[in-house]
């Protein structure tokens, strides 16, 4: 019942900024809408390949047994790996979701 609701809440969410966007006129056309999910898809798209990069990295360095890895290696591995300030926020908050939801 509550991941329902969860569920349900970040789909809402998403529809609500996605439409945030839109210009501030009384009707929205169509290539603007279009123009947003294509940005949107744009973006995920871009976010989903650095976190597989760095799933890759920490399966190749970090590993400790088969399901399970070191967080305190880490930061040493996005080090040497020369992350991007962008890879970094978004992999901070990955590894922050991560530790909401299984170490807290």
């Amino acid at each position: 019942m509550m991941e329902q609701y969860e569920k349900e809440r970040k789909e809402e969410k998403l529809i609500n900024n996605l439409l945030a966007k839109l210009p501030d006129t009384a009707y929205a056309e169509v290539t603007d809408v279009e123009r947003l999910i294509a940005l949107e898809q744009e973006n995920f798209k871009q976010n989903f390949s650095v976190m597989m990069k760095f799933i890759e990295n920490v399966k190749q360095e970090c590993m400790m047994q088969q399901h399970y890895f070191s967080f305190y290696n880490i930061p040493e591995m996005l080090v040497k790996k020369k992350t991007t300030k962008k890879e970094f926020e978004l992999v901070q908050k990955l590894l922050l979701k991560i530790k909401q939801k299984y170490l807290v």
